[in-house]
């Protein structure tokens, strides 16, 4: 069957493949925010892990609760696979700052695979 002179294959395809590009952005885009809001869901997982370790060196309730975080790039991998590294600081970032790597535990549920505390501060 013809369409337009054209071979209904033909056409079929041709219609597929420009619906395939013009859709192109929104499925990049819908994949952009997926990782930002993986980055975003990160940030309280290593805010809560640096509490618990800035409890655990003592520097008493007042200063660990006031422990805030941000991510740093949504592009970033550890060991060869995806990560988010959360940047984490007390309200007086010279008491206490730390950095977590947060990734995936293989089961869809993001955990800490690494902590430094910055040694320059503390005491």
């Amino acid at each position: 069957m013809k369409i337009l002179g054209y071979n209904k294959r033909l056409f079929i395809g041709v219609i597929t493949v420009v619906v395939l590009i013009a859709s192109l952005p929104m499925l990049l885009t819908a994949y952009e925010n997926n990782r930002i809001q993986h980055a975003k869901n990160a940030v309280p997982i290593g805010v809560t892990y640096a509490k618990e370790k800035c409890l655990d060196e003592g520097l008493g309730s007042d200063i660990c609760n006031t422990v805030t975080g941000a991510y740093g790039s949504i592009d970033d991998e550890y060991m060869g696979k995806p990560a988010i590294f959360v940047y984490v600081k007390a309200s007086d970032q010279y008491v206490f700052s730390a950095s977590c790597v947060v990734q995936d535990n293989g089961l869809g549920h993001p955990m800490v695979v690494a902590y430094t505390r910055d040694t320059s501060t503390g005491n």
